[in-house]
């Protein structure tokens, strides 16, 4: 089996006063290919937290000498996208280059455009990063990956038949890399929640999927909810607090109240084991919050 050595980068300029949090998206997809892929070794690169300017941010790529990259990004970073792949593409002409993240699941096929990139990644990314992987280590091509914008060898971008598979089970998504961050350095810097820093945290995506239609809203995971159960959620929570000292968690999900149900027993799991510090970031749909999971949610020690 042909060994990889995989390089994602979170690419957007960070300055002082804008929030950064660590990377979810390339954090799970790690996870998952570490899991799923033999022969794999990835590492991480988040420009926002290293200051970094795209310059050096490509002449750091180009020293690890990956096999593959994998960018992923927001529309406001899409400008550099061009001469990144470009700059990656004369120094390391064999290492196959894959765009994923918000923006090209928002605009499609459109983000290979002007790029020297390989693939281009829309929506839901473990299952089409681990098949993309294997394409990679038996020699195969990338034509039959359902779903995925490719480039052609007359430098065309076509997009294969299907849709991209989506993870059925969210239990089975193994835990975030975070062995792949300085956690601590993320700690320092001004985030998300209303908490200012230093504060010892973590952040975790807990479901994907949401059935309304908001016109504003990314459509990355689907309409249809899928979620992890309270007692999976847990085990993550404790994991960060034992590995890393985490003292407070924030739950970056798109509508975690959507199942009521589910919010009041995650609430319930949280106080057996010990009342925690929750933020809930994002994702808490107030015109279906009941009274019943504020006050679960607040015994289990959210805060924001």
């Amino acid at each position: 089996m042909k060994q990889l050595h995989v390089l994602l980068v979170h690419l957007g300029r960070h300055f002082s006063k804008l929030p950064v949090t660590p990377p979810i998206g390339v954090l799970s997809l790690a996870a998952w290919a570490r899991t799923h892929v033999t022969g794999v070794r990835v590492s991480l690169i988040d420009q926002r937290i290293e200051h970094f300017d795209h310059e050096e941010t490509m002449r750091r790529i180009v020293a690890m000498r990956p096999d593959v990259v994998g960018l992923s990004y927001m529309t406001d970073a899409s400008s550099a996208i061009p001469e990144a792949t470009k700059s990656i593409r004369q120094a390391l002409p064999e290492c196959t280059i894959l765009l994923g993240g918000a923006h090209p699941s928002a605009v499609g096929g459109a983000a290979l455009e002007g790029t020297s990139a390989d693939i281009a990644v829309e929506g839901e990314g473990e299952i089409v990063f681990e098949n993309i992987l294997r394409a990679l280590q038996e020699g195969g091509g990338f034509d039959e990956i359902p779903g995925i914008f490719r480039r052609l060898p007359d430098g065309g971008v076509t997009r294969n038949p299907g849709a991209a598979p989506l993870i059925a089970n969210l239990d089975d998504v193994p835990f975030l890399a975070y062995d792949l961050l300085d956690l601590p350095r993320y700690w320092s810097a001004t985030s998300v929640s209303p908490t200012p820093p230093p504060r010892k945290y973590a952040v975790l995506f807990t479901s994907r999927g949401c059935p309304y239609r908001c016109i504003f809203c990314h459509h990355i995971f689907g309409k249809e909810f899928r979620a992890q159960s309270p007692a999976r959620i847990v085990a993550e929570m404790d994991y960060l607090e034992s590995q890393y000292g985490v003292l407070e968690f924030d739950f970056f999900d798109d509508i975690f109240n959507l199942d009521r149900q589910r919010a009041c027993q995650f609430a319930e799991e949280v106080c057996r084991r010990g009342r925690r510090r929750l933020s809930m970031v994002n994702g808490l749909r107030t015109d279906i919050l009941t009274q019943e999971v504020v006050d679960a949610l607040t015994a289990a020690g959210m805060s924001a």
